[in-house]
């Protein structure tokens, strides 16, 4: 593999003491460059990343650091990267048997991302690939932004490539020099990242060849509770809008659409994460005003009309449309009563 071709491999680390080998493993090659970051692990993280760099000296990176989350860390490894491309890999998820061979043939590629799909896993054993390896060549900005916005179960494509996550990418180095991670967004970081890498992108590729497992953690950080989760949706959306704005080509109906059935999404989930869930201690009145004051700031009544007049609320499963039904008609109490029942602690 020559210079052009050379991959950074990029794994952020934190008590992933449990998978953290197999991950590397999945990944290691004399041929890729391997940057783990130890973002303040207290478990034995950080001895295993030394023994694979000791042992692995030439390929191999680290850093230390102080935990400063994964953004911090995600950024540190681009900083020191050497390698054409940059592939980030979460330190629980690990490559199919097939993967390395696989995103070192598309290294080749004169594209500035090349989108693998991905499979959920729950367990760590070795898999092979899957999906029929067809390439969609000519994907534009506007269409992978309407995917990434869309991405909440609208389409069988959408699922089987997650187009928010900077995962399961090969991403060109050159096309970061403007870009890094926010450190100010916990939850949503990366689905920040690459809107704004797809907006400045004009030459992708899609491929459907899931070499990435993605491991399906019900303990992980977006599962949880999350006191001011609220203000985290709100800077994220407030990013978006930055996105969008900045880009003439991104000003179409389409995407506005998309950024519309976003913004519905993101209410399932503050009331799921947030405002309606179990662990917050809220009582109920302020529940309720705090609901009613995240609806009007949303403007939530003409997004839900919107998307009415324009036949999209028949693509949104049953559930969430009788939620929005009940949230526009200022119907609280059943919302906070499904939320309870579905999402309460057992």
């Amino acid at each position: 593999m020559n210079g052009q071709e050379k991959i950074s491999v990029i794994i952020p680390v934190y008590n992933a003491e449990k998978y953290l080998k197999f991950c590397i493993e999945s990944v290691l090659d004399p041929e890729i460059e391997l940057i783990l970051i130890d973002d303040g692990s207290t478990d034995q993280s950080a001895k295993i990343i030394e023994e694979y760099r000791n042992t692995y000296p030439h390929n191999i990176k680290t850093v230390f650091q102080q935990n400063g989350g994964v953004s911090k860390a995600r950024n540190a490894g681009i900083q020191i990267s050497t390698g054409r491309w940059i592939l980030f890999l979460d330190a629980d998820d690990y490559l199919t048997e097939d993967g390395v061979k696989t995103i070192k043939a598309y290294a080749k590629s004169d594209k500035n991302i090349v989108i693998f799909s991905s499979q959920r896993v729950l367990d760590h054993q070795p898999k092979i690939s899957q999906g029929s390896h067809a390439e969609k060549n000519c994907i534009t900005s506007q269409e992978l932004m309407n995917h990434a916005l869309r991405a909440d179960g609208y389409s069988e494509f959408c699922s089987q490539h997650d187009f928010r996550s900077s995962c399961a990418k090969l991403i060109k180095k050159e096309l970061l020099i403007n870009y890094r991670f926010d450190t100010n967004i916990y939850i949503g970081e990366d689905f920040v990242f690459m809107l704004e890498l797809y907006a400045a992108s004009i030459s992708n590729m899609v491929v459907d060849s899931a070499v990435y497992c993605y491991y399906v953690n019900v303990n992980s950080a977006v599962h949880s509770y999350h006191k001011g989760y609220s203000q985290n949706v709100m800077r994220v959306n407030k990013r978006i809008e930055q996105i969008l704005r900045s880009n003439k080509s991104l000003e179409c109906n389409d995407i506005k659409e998309s950024f519309d059935l976003y913004k519905m999404n993101d209410l399932i989930l503050l009331l799921k994460y947030d405002y309606f869930n179990s662990k917050n201690d809220m009582v109920w009145k302020a529940r309720k005003k705090t609901v009613e004051d995240i609806i009007n700031l949303f403007d939530f009544e003409r997004l839900y009309q919107t998307i009415q007049r324009e036949g999209n609320l028949t693509r949104i499963p049953k559930e969430k449309r009788i939620i929005y039904r009940l949230l526009f008609l200022k119907i609280y109490y059943p919302v906070y009563a499904i939320f309870r029942i579905k999402y309460g602690e057992k």
